[in-house]
């Protein structure tokens, strides 16, 4: 831990209260580590780099669901009953309201964002795949020659999903949240 022993003005001061010791042990080094990880995360995907605050819309159309972990999109009684320590937020990347330099759509991929807040392990259901936008490219998965239509599976994404199973995780699926833990999935 680093302290400025009681000096809150230390801008001044060159000798310990502001050095930084540099060398990482094992446990930083393993931060930093992560640290770049959800940065380049972050900075391969425009969906965590909205411009505009999301606008609220009908649920075929929205940019964010609200998700229970049964698996369902989350309703009034649910928000208004006590005691909720995880639920997930879906973001369909073919939903973005942003436009690249040359005024065109810039979509993504989808992504699950699961949050569990409690002291436990706690379950959470897959909701099913939305069916991509018309603006949404395709993935490599997409098949059976639906048009738009998603396959219905999830991928873990690192640095967010060290305890998820290897490879796509099917909708529908129950999968095991750590005690306050952030996960996140994206689509396939």
């Amino acid at each position: 831990s680093r302290t400025h022993q009681g000096n809150n003005n230390t801008y001044c001061q060159d000798n310990e209260l502001t050095w930084y010791d540099w060398d990482l042990d094992e446990r930083k080094q393993r931060f930093l580590e992560f640290t770049r990880q959800v940065l380049a995360f972050r900075r391969a995907h425009p969906t965590f780099r909205r411009r505009h605050f999301l606008k609220g819309a009908p649920e075929e159309e929205a940019e964010a669901l609200w998700v229970h972990p049964e698996g369902r999109s989350m309703n009034e009684d649910d928000w208004g009953s006590g005691g909720r320590a995880s639920l997930g937020l879906l973001l369909p990347g073919g939903r973005l309201r942003e436009h690249d330099e040359q005024g065109g759509q810039i979509d993504d991929d989808t992504f699950l964002l699961l949050f569990n807040n409690a002291d436990e392990p706690h379950g959470f259901t897959l909701p099913p795949v939305p069916d991509r936008g018309e603006g949404d490219a395709p993935t490599e998965a997409d098949s059976g020659g639906r048009e738009n239509a998603s396959p219905n599976v999830w991928r873990g994404q690192p640095p967010f999903a060290a305890d998820l199973p290897e490879g796509d995780v099917p909708a529908d699926e129950t999968v095991k949240l750590p005690p306050h833990d952030l996960t996140v999935l994206r689509a396939r």
